[in-house]
């Protein structure tokens, strides 16, 4: 009886996205660094969503999402860090 564990010396199970799970969001700098959310002050938290809400657009899509996305993930990041 043949697995998905093993093909070809590959472990199939990894190799679907379901099994990796989603990647933590990263806020990507105008010069390009990418930061984890934990990294980032609350006070730029605050500016970047005080930015969101003035202009409703970011500059450039940030890693894939669209503005409303960013300002959901930010305001759970400033919940987390209020809990």
């Amino acid at each position: 009886m043949l697995f998905m564990n093993d093909v070809n010396g590959k472990n199939m199970t990894m190799d679907f996205k379901f099994f990796k799970g989603t990647p933590p969001p990263k806020w990507r700098t105008y010069g390009g660094l990418m930061h984890p959310l934990e990294t980032i002050s609350t006070n730029y938290i605050k500016r970047i969503m005080k930015l969101l809400v003035t202009n409703g657009t970011l500059p450039n899509q940030k890693d894939g999402r669209t503005a409303t996305e960013w300002y959901i993930i930010l305001d759970n990041e400033l919940k987390r860090r209020n809990d």
